[in-house]
């Protein structure tokens, strides 16, 4: 009875063990996403590449390589919207990438399941703050659209350099980081298998940000005095652009980011990127292309990284661009509205009236060192992997930014004229061009 007893308690578990088998057998072809079954995929990264045309204004690009534009990586599985693996990808080595555009990486347990799959470069370079805070394990669970860049704000340097009256409500920023997005659909990751054997998928990686190139001609006489004595290599000199976007989804999906206010009024809220320091003056900088920037009579430019903004039904203004030189060593120059009198602060009234006593003096010009500004306005759309080329043409005598005088507003675009502006939009290998006169 015992031996009866055992051989049916070993049948019942060979019978068993056959069923799990054969469960396990059947998951092997098709696992699900919540299951625990895991797979592989290989994929190859690479950058994409624009046709090289060219206007005759500035050829110059900035390069784009593993060592000197990628900093990070990132590799999401998302499901519905929603992230179900996030993964950090080991940057290639300076062997793997040696006279190679493309870098090939295996990415393991990743849950059995269909994918849009995400490779995100320098996920981790901005300031990520309000409240946007997120890393590689915390992004489990998320929705992608979700997951935000922001540009870092300025919290020193434009403070010092901001205006009592016309940033007063203002805040300033940096450049934005560069992000570049790739992405498949569909990607079927089965249970110990790895897709994408052999060659693997090639992922393009793309930016979301773009590039905005400001060049600067100072050789029109305006009649009063050249303005080729306003240096822009002067580490005093500064570039802004206002009304700004300052931070940017992932997926660049939000249609909040689709449209720029119009410039900011006495109480609102005004986003500007500022950069102190001297223009360029050489044809081109380290990381870019062999050709030329600078053409006809320009002679300084430089480029920053900018969030998109913009739109083109929603308001005509778009970004706001102010330059500032400064007064070269030895020079005087007279800027909009001088010579003026004013009130002498040592006049004396029960003084002599004469000329040795004034009510009144006159300024004639801004000594050296000083701040002279230009402004305009941009109507143009900046988009994502594009460059918008300003060449600014200082047809006009610029604004003195006096110390002296710190509730005086910098200038609008609106109350200066005769700055022109070319404006150039083009994908990052194009330049197309379209003038403006101010």
């Amino acid at each position: 009875m015992k031996r009866k007893n055992f051989f049916v308690t070993l049948m019942m578990g060979a019978a068993l063990i056959a069923g799990l088998a054969s469960c396990n057998k059947d998951s092997d072809h098709a696992g699900g996403v919540d299951d625990g079954a895991t797979g592989a995929v290989k994929i190859t990264l690479g950058f994409d590449k624009a046709p090289g045309t060219y206007a005759t204004q500035s050829t110059a690009k900035p390069g784009t390589t593993w060592a000197s534009n990628i900093h990070s990586l990132a590799i999401f599985f998302v499901d519905g919207g929603v992230i179900k693996n996030a993964q950090s990808i080991a940057l290639p080595t300076t062997q793997e990438v040696s006279g190679l555009d493309e870098v090939t990486r295996t990415i393991n347990n990743v849950p059995a399941g269909t994918y849009t799959v995400y490779v995100f470069a320098n996920w981790d370079q901005g300031d990520n703050a309000n409240g946007k805070n997120w890393s590689m394990a915390t992004a489990k669970g998320r929705n992608i659209a979700d997951l935000y860049m922001d540009a870092l704000e300025n919290t020193t340097t434009y403070t010092a350099y901001k205006h009592q009256t016309s940033e007063a409500n203002s805040a300033g920023y940096n450049e934005a980081p560069e992000v570049f997005v790739a992405f498949k659909e569909n990607v079927k990751i089965e249970a110990d298998k790895t897709t994408g054997e052999g060659a693997g998928e090639l992922y393009t990686l793309t930016r979301i940000v773009s590039l905005v190139r400001v060049r600067i001609d100072q050789s029109v006489d305006n009649n009063l005095n050249l303005n080729d004595k306003i240096t822009f290599q002067d580490g005093n000199a500064s570039l802004r652009i206002r009304r700004i976007r300052t931070g940017i989804n992932l997926l660049y999906t939000d249609a909040t980011l689709t449209t720029t206010p119009r410039r900011a009024q006495a109480n609102a809220q005004d986003n500007v990127f500022f950069a102190l320091g001297a223009f360029n003056e050489a044809q081109t900088a380290t990381g870019y292309s062999a050709d030329t920037v600078l053409t006809d009579n320009f002679t300084s430019w430089k480029d920053v990284i900018l969030i998109p903004a913009g739109h083109a039904t929603t308001s005509a203004e778009k970004l706001d661009v102010v330059v500032t030189g400064i007064v070269k060593t030895g020079e005087t120059y007279v800027p909009a509205g001088y010579p003026k009198q004013e009130p002498n602060p040592n006049y004396d009234p029960n003084g002599p009236k004469d000329n040795t006593n004034p009510e009144y003096i006159t300024i004639e010009s801004a000594p050296e060192g000083s701040q002279i500004a230009w402004a305009g306005a941009v109507t143009a759309v900046l988009t994502a992997n594009n460059i918008l080329e300003l060449n600014l043409t200082l047809k006009s005598t610029g604004t003195w930014v006096d110390p002296t005088e710190p509730d005086k507003p910098l200038p609008q675009p609106e109350e200066y004229g005769n700055l022109e502006i070319k404006v150039d939009l083009a994908p990052w290998g194009s330049i197309a061009s379209v003038d403006m006169e101010l």
